[in-house]
């Protein structure tokens, strides 16, 4: 058995309305089995049931409730919120944001970070590079793989972050590349393991076996398709 020194922390915006079935499914497939190294929580805002005192935070088993409305239109805060409260209560060496209605391999991912070497300052890794625009282009992928100290910037830097680079609801992941690419003077790498696109139809012992060394397989909103990603996965 592999063992891995990195100590990273998977963060998956939940978003009830969108993601609710697919964050369900994914609990019970690909984060059923956390490896030691890693931490997953679940982000999320008000919820039924679940008193939060005004700017405050709450943790629930792997669950981050945070003081605003649950939608995905707030992922920007949720995220931050969650970013400050990790640098002040864990020892991480990276955060993965991810999104709720990705199936995630975490054993590849780990092998693919270990692999590359990722260092351990300055590291943005993620999904898609920016093109040729910059900074000014999106950067899709839900900002990807960071860095204890880009994180530290981010929270340290959250008010330009919404005055200077936030363009409107679903860009958080945008506006964190363009504060990282304009004040730290960095784009991202991409992970050496792309994404892979699937529907429910596709999925069979080949395509998975064919895609082995993927570890997001992206657009699962269904959960059908993370029961049998998991499955084959698991019987193989």
């Amino acid at each position: 058995m592999n063992t891995y020194n990195r100590k990273i922390i998977v963060a998956s915006v939940a978003c009830d309305r969108e993601y609710g079935p697919a964050v369900q499914a994914s609990r019970e497939t690909c984060y059923k089995n956390i490896p030691s190294n890693m931490s997953v929580y679940f982000l999320y805002g008000h919820r039924d049931g679940i008193d939060i005192e005004r700017n405050q935070q709450k943790v629930i088993g792997n669950d981050f409730y945070c003081d605003f409305i649950e939608s995905k239109e707030n992922m920007t805060f949720k995220t931050i919120e969650f970013y400050d409260w990790c640098l002040e209560n864990l020892d991480f060496d990276y955060i993965y944001r991810v999104s709720g209605n990705c199936y995630y391999d975490l054993d590849l991912l780990n092998s693919c970070v270990e692999e590359m070497n990722i260092p351990y300052s300055k590291a943005w890794y993620c999904h898609n590079e920016f093109p040729a625009g910059g900074p000014n282009h999106l950067c899709a992928g839900g900002i990807g793989l960071l860095s204890r100290d880009l994180i530290a910037h981010i929270v340290k830097q959250k008010h330009r972050l919404i005055s200077s680079f936030f363009h409107g609801p679903h860009q958080d992941d945008a506006a964190m590349g363009r504060l990282l690419c304009a004040e730290q003077g960095i784009c991202p790498k991409r992970l050496e393991n792309p994404e892979v696109h699937i529907s429910p139809k596709d999925i069979n012992e080949k395509t998975i076996d064919d895609k082995s060394i993927m570890y997001r397989f992206r657009q699962t909103n269904n959960p059908e398709c993370f029961y049998k990603i998991y499955d084959i996965k698991n019987d193989s």
